[in-house]
């Protein structure tokens, strides 16, 4: 698959420019571009980790997503594949599945520039899980022993829906 071509057979001029990748995180349901310029797996990683804020014990795999097809990028055999085909089409999208370890956003401001961190700070940075769910608010739930209900019919609770109106002519 060749870059695109505008209608003078001349390259774009994104295609000019420096090559990115668009990161995906759906169990963040975040999304970002950053410009490819890692020259190591372990550096594209703490790129992509520092973007996302994960915690530093986190855990997760890179998934490259090309031609319909996922590519895992494990190793670094795997990340020159990725550079390859990022630097020849100038774009590669790729998701990101967290494994385990705390996934949870770390602190924006590092303690070097915002000051010391107070111990009740640093206790309120550590993971304390996924946040409670809420639940809905129901009625009392009808009684299961069919011995109780009479055989009196029910009344119906189909209601007709409305009509829509009908669009107007134009004359």
């Amino acid at each position: 698959m060749d870059p695109p071509m505008n209608f003078n057979g001349l390259r774009r001029k994104r295609y000019d420019e420096d090559p990115f990748v668009t990161f995906s995180i759906p169990d963040r349901k975040l999304t970002f571009d950053r410009l490819f310029e890692a020259n190591s797996l372990d550096e594209f990683k703490a790129s992509m980790a520092s973007k996302a804020k994960l915690g530093p014990g986190a855990r997760f795999d890179l998934i490259h997503l090309r031609d319909g097809d996922e590519v895992t990028v494990e190793d670094d055999q795997d990340f020159k594949a990725f550079a390859a085909s990022t630097r020849y089409y100038h774009h590669s999208r790729v998701r990101v599945q967290i494994t385990s370890g705390p996934a949870n956003f770390t602190s924006a401001v590092p303690a070097s520039v915002g000051g010391s961190v107070t111990a009740a700070e640093d206790d309120h940075a550590q993971d304390h899980g996924p946040p409670a769910k809420k639940r809905r608010i129901q009625g009392p739930k009808p009684s299961t022993d069919l011995s109780a209900t009479s055989a009196a019919p029910l009344p119906s609770t189909d209601v007709p829906a409305p009509e829509k109106p009908k669009p107007k002519r134009k004359p």
